[in-house]
């Protein structure tokens, strides 16, 4: 069985013009960023 390591609470994840991720969750209206740090976790989604 292989487990799903993906958050449940991001609907999504994208990029903004500048290359930056975005990220936009279940049940609330406002998006973030992600640091540049940490953009690598959301590149497969």
């Amino acid at each position: 069985m292989v487990k799903d390591h993906r958050p449940n609470y991001i609907e999504a994840a994208s990029r903004d013009l500048r290359g930056r991720h975005v990220l936009t969750l279940r049940d609330r209206p406002e998006k973030l960023r992600s640091s540049q740090a940490y953009g690598h976790l959301f590149k497969h989604m």
